[in-house]
């Protein structure tokens, strides 16, 4: 018989099965996701006198990427075949480059409906959507599904856990731990293509693997590690020259931070500080924040940025004073490098202090016996770069101490690493609240007293049930790291 849709939404939000504010010209699901909102005109269909629902298709992986053209190359200092070991089989696949979100095209609506719910769920109870790195990179996702099997495979991969972990179901868990096994089997295939150049739909996969196995995986809880080694190698490949278009700069930008992470805990220098790759994440993103904040903002990850070469230079002087080798030029160098960088952000966070005003203080919620007074901030982009600055604080701390420079006027490591554990209620909440906090939380981890150790690892404990990464198991033993006094 004929009929009537009785649903209100556009036709966009009815064939996603998500709810819609009918706001005109276009509702706010499609602003939010990049698409053209069809307008709210409804036409008659046609309707059985007896209603049956259809079985649904199973999600399945859909066959094995494919070649990619070659391209102009990028850095030469890595190899395909390298990347390829660092990411134990990662992919390639073919890719339609466009700067901007563009209008849904997608067979899989169930795949489409799990990214939006991650996609709500990450900025749940965050009023800066577009002020998250991973989230405007996340805004991006569901007008490019069901047009790379990889990328599909991937990003399937990271939602069913993410599903199947908010309700507490196994079987969607462990859907997703096999769909995994599946990208990564055609990540492998793509990029073992001789010759082929690394292109933007693949190595979004490979970062949304990457964070599967920060926030999922199985196999380890530094599994990442690696992986993200191998995700720098290709970005790398590529050159920074391929970074200019809207899509792939919200991508390098994103996955700024797992890069940084890994270079900070590996002590290895961080190619993001580099000019060439300064000068291409500088360029304005569109986002909430202020033009004057964006900069500052961009400032401090370029000076965060600088620290990995540092602490690998202070592991290196260590080694050598207790095999009686001391380089005196090159701890005078260090030295020289480091109070550089301490002066640079003490001058950073004096013009960021006049835009931001210090976290309040109340009592804690959890009647907290170590940490009673917990720090609250105006949002979590603010709250995670106090703690990045602290945490930057005690690494140059430690540095000086390493290579027994009297500054005169000691850095009071203690008031710091209390100010990054006042502030994880506030800023450990939610599902990103690990992410923000891994970072700072690994440094004041490494500075602590005991005391102070066993109740981060008691706060890491609560928060890997959702990010793995951050289990206290991955975090070495003190008395090994820390640099010598």
């Amino acid at each position: 018989m004929v009929g009537v849709p009785r649903s209100k939404g556009c036709a966009l939000c009815v064939k996603r099965r998500v709810k819609c504010d009918e706001a005109r010209p276009s509702c706010a699901s499609c602003v939010k996701y990049g698409a053209v909102c069809p307008g709210y005109e409804k036409g008659f269909k046609f309707v059985t006198a007896r209603t049956h629902r259809a079985t649904r298709r199973p999600a399945q992986a859909r066959g094995d990427g494919v070649g990619i053209p070659g391209s102009s190359s990028g850095s030469g200092r890595f190899s395909e075949e390298s990347a390829i070991k660092s990411l134990s089989g990662r992919g390639t696949s073919s890719l339609k480059d466009n700067s901007s979100p563009r209008e849904l095209n997608s067979p899989d609506l169930q795949l489409v409906q799990h990214t939006a719910r991650l996609i709500d769920d990450f900025s749940r109870g965050s009023s800066e959507v577009m002020g998250n790195a991973i989230m405007r990179w996340f805004l991006f996702l569901p007008s490019r599904l069901g047009d790379n099997e990889l990328l599909d495979a991937a990003v399937r991969c990271f939602t069913a856990y993410h599903v199947g972990n908010q309700r507490k179901d196994q079987a969607i868990v462990n859907y997703g731990r096999s769909t995994y096994v599946q990208a990564l089997s055609k990540l492998r295939k793509t990029l073992g293509v001789k010759g082929s150049n690394v292109e933007a739909e693949t190595l979004c996969a490979a970062m949304v693997l990457c964070l599967y196995e920060l926030f999922g995986s199985a196999t380890g809880h530094d599994t990442w590690k690696q992986h993200a080694r191998g995700i720098s190698q290709l970005i790398q490949i590529r050159g920074a020259k391929s970074y200019q278009n809207s899509f792939d700069r919200a991508m390098l930008v994103g996955f700024r931070g797992v890069i940084i992470s890994d270079a900070l805990f590996s002590g290895k220098p961080c190619f993001l500080a580099e000019p060439e790759w300064q000068r291409v994440i500088a360029i304005p993103i569109d986002c909430n924040l202020s033009p004057d904040l964006h900069d500052l903002v961009e400032e401090f990850s370029s000076l965060l940025a600088q620290c990995p070469a540092l602490i690998g230079e202070a592991y290196d002087t260590r080694k050598a004073v207790m095999c009686g080798m001391v380089d005196l030029n090159a701890i005078s160098s260090l030295i020289g490098r480091t109070l550089d960088l301490r002066d640079r952000l003490h001058c950073w966070y004096d013009r960021f202090s006049l835009y931001v005003p210090p976290p309040a203080e109340m009592h804690s919620a959890r009647n907290d016996l170590l940490f009673s007074i917990a720090f609250i901030y105006p949002d979590f982009t603010t709250a995670t770069i106090f703690c990045g600055y602290w945490a930057c604080c005690i690494i140059v701390a430690e540095i000086l101490t390493a290579c027994q420079y009297d500054s005169g006027c000691p850095t009071n490591t203690t008031e710091l690493v209390t100010k990054i554990c006042s502030s994880v209620e506030y800023n450990g909440q939610g599902i990103l609240g690990p992410y923000r906090m891994g970072f700072s939380l690994g440094v004041a981890y490494e500075v602590s007293n005991a005391s102070i150790r066993t109740w981060i690892r008691d706060r890491l404990g609560e928060m890997s049930r959702n990010y793995v990464a951050i289990s206290p198991e991955s975090f070495p033993d003190v008395s090994q790291q820390r640099f010598p006094d």
